[in-house]
């Protein structure tokens, strides 16, 4: 059997605290890499609610919105209140179970919401 590196001296054992510092390391890495993945799911899910928050505002708010007001823009039904900075489009549309809220996204999801029974 030959191997490949025929000079190489054997390893050398690990001391006990050489041990606890290499499990501490391994278990901080693990930790970050969870805590950034938890990070990333919570930012992503915060933007989808405010998505939607806004969608379900316009909706509600299309009872006291002018006559003429929809069909048509977000904008013209909510005039009061900024859209999402990731909504690229908003429309409000009438279908036939009513008033749709349609949210293009920049990365080109979208987002329909419609009235809660």
């Amino acid at each position: 059997m030959s191997r490949a590196f025929p000079d190489a001296p054997p390893p050398r054992d690990l001391s006990p605290e050489e041990q606890r510092r290499a499990g501490r390391l391994v278990w901080l890495v693990l930790l970050a890499f969870v805590a950034l993945v938890g990070g990333l799911t919570a930012f992503l899910s915060a933007k989808g609610r405010a998505v939607r928050d806004y969608g379900q505002s316009v909706l509600s708010a299309l009872d006291t919105a002018p006559a003429g007001a929809w069909p048509g823009d977000c904008a013209r039904v909510l005039p009061g209140r900024a859209i999402p900075s990731t909504v690229s489009r908003c429309e409000v549309k009438r279908e036939a179970g009513g008033p749709v809220v349609e949210l293009s996204l920049e990365n080109g999801q979208l987002y329909r919401v419609t009235p809660k029974p």
